[in-house]
C-alpha cells in the first residue's frame, strides 16, 4: 500500500496555475466542447494553437541545409518569447490558484463547494510554458478547510494529447530544482 502511495505522488506536483471552474450539466458536456463554455479565454486557445504549431515546425528535419535549420530555430525562439511576453502582459492581474495535479485528475480550492459527482468545466493555463487544457471534471470528494473547500476532481474524456501535456508538465517541474 505504501508503495502506491508513493508511486501516486510520483505522479502528481504541487503548482501554481490559472484555473477557471464552470459547474455544468451533463446536457453541457454531452453538447459543448469545454473550450467554448469560456469564451473570455479565446486568447488562450490561440495561444495553445502557436504552440501546437510550434512543435510541428520543430518536428520538420530540414537535413538539406543546416543554415535553414538554424535560422528557423532561432525565429522560433523569438516567436515564442514574444508570445510569452504578450501572455503575461494579459494575464498580469489574473490570479493565480495552487493545485495538485496528476495525469487524471485535481485538487484545488473554491470558496462554494460543489457537491459529489458535480460536473465541472476546467480551464487550466500552466504558466511555464503558456500551455492551456479545456476540460471537464467530475468532483470526487470536497473538504472544508477554513472558509474554502478543497476540491478533488477527476478528469473526464480527456485527450491523450492534453494528458501528454500534463505529464510533460509534471516531468518538467519535477525536474527543476526546488526554490530556496
Amino acid at each position: 500500500m505504501a508503495q502506491g502511495k508513493e508511486q501516486r505522488s510520483y505522479y502528481r506536483i504541487d503548482d501554481d496555475i490559472l484555473l477557471k471552474v464552470k459547474p455544468v450539466d451533463k446536457h453541457q458536456i454531452q453538447q459543448s466542447n469545454p473550450a467554448a463554455l469560456f469564451p473570455e479565454s479565446a486568447n488562450l486557445q490561440l495561444l495553445n494553437e502557436f504552440s501546437k504549431l510550434g512543435r510541428e515546425l520543430s518536428k520538420i528535419n530540414l537535413e538539406a541545409h543546416s543554415a535553414v535549420q538554424a535560422a528557423l530555430k532561432i525565429q522560433d525562439k523569438r516567436l515564442n518569447l514574444l508570445a510569452n511576453y504578450l501572455f503575461t502582459q494579459q494575464n498580469a492581474n489574473s490570479p493565480v490558484a495552487p493545485v495538485s495535479l496528476s495525469e487524471d485528475g485535481i485538487a484545488f480550492s473554491l470558496e462554494k463547494a460543489p457537491y459529489k459527482g458535480a460536473q465541472l468545466a476546467l480551464a487550466m493555463t500552466f504558466l511555464s510554458g503558456g500551455y492551456s487544457i479545456f476540460t471537464f471534471a467530475e468532483v470526487l470528494r470536497t473538504e472544508q478547510r477554513g472558509k474554502q473547500y478543497l476540491v478533488a476532481a477527476r478528469f473526464r474524456d480527456i485527450s491523450d494529447g492534453d494528458k501528454s501535456i500534463i505529464a510533460r508538465h509534471i516531468l518538467a517541474s519535477q525536474r527543476k530544482p526546488a526554490s530556496p
